[in-house]
């Protein structure tokens, strides 16, 4: 394998990254207390869940990766929300799909431009 053709196959462990990136902003967002110092951990945290989900919708992503992990946030909010029920549960399905379905959003982004590229 030669460092000018790497392989194509490599956008299956960027949803995770992006995920261990986002969820413990968000988990930290939705924890903190209003006493104290938290408002600077709030600005933190919140430029750094803003930044990601801005990095999500660049570069090769695509609108679908950014859409994808956008709405996985919006299930890690529920999931927090319903924390003391066993309805926590349930978030998990959404959120194992929307992992599946950013693979395929990079994969299926991917393909695309590789086309486009044989054309010219």
């Amino acid at each position: 394998m030669s460092m000018k053709n790497p392989p194509a196959n490599n956008h299956g462990a960027e949803p995770f990254a992006f995920a261990l990136l986002q969820w413990p902003a968000m988990f930290g967002l939705l924890s903190l207390g209003d006493s104290g110092w938290p408002w600077v951990a709030r600005l933190a945290l919140g430029a750094w869940l803003v930044l990601s989900v801005v990095a999500g919708y660049s570069g090769r992503r695509g609108v679908g990766f950014g859409n994808t992990m956008l709405l996985l946030l919006a299930c890690v909010v529920g999931a927090w929300w319903c924390r003391s029920s066993a309805w926590a549960v349930l978030w998990l399905a959404p959120l194992l799909i929307g992992l599946l379905a950013a693979q395929q959003a990079l994969a299926g982004g991917g393909r695309a431009k590789a086309a486009d590229s044989d054309v010219a």
